[in-house]
C-alpha cells in the first residue's frame, strides 16, 4: 500500500504575520521638522549622518494592511511545537524540582528538618541553607512572601510536592512593612542594613552628584519657592500607583545536565552571558565549561528574574550525576520575577496667566520591595527622563525621588523599565494643569516639551551625574540634536 506523500508545511500570511523591520537603520526617527533631509548626531568618531523621517515612514516599512509571511526558521518550529523551549527539555532518568517558600512576609529561618522527607519514594536531594553552595548561599533572613526556603528534587514532581510537604519548618515571624502608606508611617521595622539609608529610605552615598542626606535622589534648577511666589496660578495634584507585575507567557524553568565537568544549561532570561557566568560565579567553576542555551523565549516581559536560581539547580544536577528540572507553578512563577512598584507622586505647579510653568515641585515615593541595593528607579536614567522633557523650558523646579525597602517582592525590570510607573502621572498633570489655564492638553504640552535644539541647563545644576556622559556635554550643556516630540504629539 503506498503511502500518501507528507504535505510540506510552509508559513502562509493566514497563520501568521510578522512585521519585517530594517536591520540596519538607515533613517532618522527624530528632528523631522528641521531643514534639510538629513540630520548628524553624535561628536567625534561617533558623529553619524543619517536620513530624515520627515514626518512619514520609509517606504521599508509601510506594511500596514498587507499580508507578510514570517521568517520559517522561527514560525515553523513554534507553530509545531518543536521549539526547544525550557519546559519541553526531557531527559531520561531527569530529576523533577519543588521549591518550599516562605508563607511570611517577614521571618528567620530557626531551623529546618529535612529528615523525613528525605526517606520518601523517589527523593534524591534536598537543598537547604546547610548544605548550599558557598558562594551562592540560601538565606536565612526570609523578607518577602514566596522567598526560597528548599529545593527537593524527585523521581516525579509528584513525588518532590509530597516531599515538600513533609519539611518540618520553625519560623521566628518577625514585624513587617509592606505598603507605601505603610512604610511612610512612624515606628516601622527597620530594614536596611547600616550604611544603607535611614529607617526603611535608601539613601546614596554622598559622593553622588544626585544624593541628598533626606531622599535617595534629588535634582534642582532655580529658586522654586521664588517662582512659586511670581506665578498667577498655583495647583498641588497628587497621584497613586499601585504596581503591577508582568506575567509571561511560557511557563518559566530551567533544566541542568552535566557530562564530567562540562554544564549544558537550558534556562529562560533575556541573555546568555550574563546568566551563564552567574552560574560559573556561583559554583566556582569555568564560565567556558559551561553552554547556556536560551534560544526560544516564549515572551518574558522583562520580569524573570527567576534566573537567580540557576546556580542551585546546576548545583543540584552535580551532586546527583542526574539531570535536574524546574518548572515553576505560576504562584511562586509571579513571587520570583521582579515587578513596577506600587508609589506616590505629588505635584505643585506654578503658571503664568498665558499657561508657561514658571515653578514646578515634583515629589515620588516608591516602594521598591526588597530591593538588594541601591536607589533603584531613583538612580535610573530612564526612569526621571520625563523632568527633562517637561521642565527644560522651566525656570525654577525640583525633582526629588524616596526609594523605600519594604517585605514584598523587588522592583525591577518589567516591561518598559521604569517608564509608566514613573512616568504616568506627568502626563495626568499635564493634562489637568492645562484644564486649569484653559489649554489644550496638546497646545500646553507643545509650550513646555523640549524639542531638537533644546538646550538642557548645565548639568550640574541638574544634580545628576548621567547628564554629563549618557548624553552629549558641550560646555557644561546639554542640547538635543534628535528629538521626535513634535512629531509624536502632531
Amino acid at each position: 500500500m503506498s503511502q500518501k506523500p507528507k504535505e510540506k508545511l510552509e508559513a502562509k500570511p493566514e497563520r501568521i504575520i510578522q512585521v519585517k523591520l530594517p536591520m540596519v537603520r538607515n533613517f532618522s526617527t527624530g528632528g523631522g521638522h528641521l531643514p534639510g533631509d538629513t540630520i548628524t548626531e553624535g561628536d567625534g568618531p561617533m558623529r553619524m549622518t543619517t536620513k530624515k523621517w520627515q514626518g512619514y515612514a520609509p517606504q521599508n516599512l509601510n506594511v500596514v494592511g498587507h499580508p507578510m509571511p514570517p521568517v520559517p526558521e522561527v514560525s515553523i518550529p513554534r507553530y509545531t511545537g518543536k521549539a526547544e523551549y525550557a519546559s519541553r527539555v526531557i531527559f531520561p532518568n531527569m530529576l523533577h524540582v519543588k521549591l518550599l517558600t516562605s508563607p511570611h512576609p517577614r521571618a528567620t529561618l530557626k531551623n529546618i528538618d529535612t529528615s523525613r522527607a528525605e526517606k520518601m519514594p523517589g527523593v534524591a536531594y534536598i537543598l537547604t541553607y546547610k548544605n548550599a553552595p558557598a558562594k551562592y548561599p540560601l538565606t536565612r533572613d526570609l523578607a518577602y512572601q514566596g522567598e526560597l526556603v528548599a529545593f527537593v528534587a524527585a523521581d516525579t514532581e509528584d513525588l518532590a510536592e509530597d516531599a515538600v510537604e513533609a519539611i518540618e519548618v520553625e519560623y521566628d515571624v518577625l514585624p513587617f512593612v509592606a505598603t507605601i502608606q505603610q512604610v511612610m508611617s512612624p515606628n516601622q521595622p527597620e530594614l536596611l542594613r547600616s550604611g544603607q539609608g535611614k529607617g526603611n529610605l535608601i539613601l546614596l552615598p554622598l559622593d553622588r552628584p544626585e544624593s541628598s542626606a533626606t531622599a535617595t535622589s534629588a535634582m534642582k534648577h532655580g529658586d522654586v519657592e521664588k517662582g512659586f511666589a511670581e506665578a498667577d496660578v498655583v495647583r498641588e495634584f497628587s497621584y497613586y500607583f499601585a504596581g503591577a507585575r508582568p506575567i509571561p507567557m511560557q511557563p518559566c524553568g530551567s533544566v541542568a545536565k552535566w557530562d564530567g565537568d562540562k554544564l549544558t544549561f537550558w534556562g529562560m532570561a533575556q541573555g546568555v552571558f550574563a546568566q551563564r557566568d552567574q552560574i560559573a560565579r556561583g559554583l566556582e567553576i569555568d564560565a567556558e565549561k559551561i553552554h547556556f542555551i536560551n534560544k526560544w523565549n516564549g515572551g518574558s516581559f522583562g520580569g524573570i528574574s527567576s534566573a537567580r536560581l540557576n546556580p542551585w539547580i546546576a548545583y543540584i544536577a552535580r551532586m546527583t550525576n542526574r539531570p535536574v528540572r524546574l518548572m515553576f507553578p505560576k504562584d511562586q512563577e509571579l513571587s520570583q520575577n521582579s515587578i513596577k512598584p506600587e508609589n506616590i507622586t505629588t505635584f505643585k505647579v506654578g503658571c503664568r496667566k498665558d499657561g508657561h510653568i514658571i515653578a514646578l515641585s515634583h515629589e515620588i515615593r516608591i516602594n521598591s520591595g526588597n530591593i538588594s541595593g541601591g536607589g533603584g528607579h531613583a538612580t535610573i536614567e530612564s526612569g526621571r527622563n520625563q523632568t527633562m522633557m517637561y521642565t527644560s523650558q522651566v525656570p525654577h523646579w525640583t525633582s526629588t525621588f524616596y526609594t523605600y525597602k519594604t517585605n514584598t517582592i523587588a522592583q525591577g525590570a518589567s516591561r518598559s523599565n521604569t517608564q509608566q510607573e514613573m512616568k504616568w502621572s506627568w502626563e495626568i498633570m499635564m493634562d489637568e494643569m492645562a484644564e486649569v489655564v484653559g489649554l489644550d492638553p496638546l497646545q500646553f504640552r507643545m509650550m513646555h516639551v523640549s524639542k531638537p535644539g533644546t538646550v538642557l541647563f548645565p548639568a550640574a545644576d541638574w544634580n545628576h551625574s548621567e547628564l554629563s556622559t549618557k548624553f552629549e556635554n558641550e560646555g557644561g550643556a546639554v542640547k538635543y540634536d534628535a528629538y521626535a516630540s513634535v512629531e509624536v504629539l502632531e
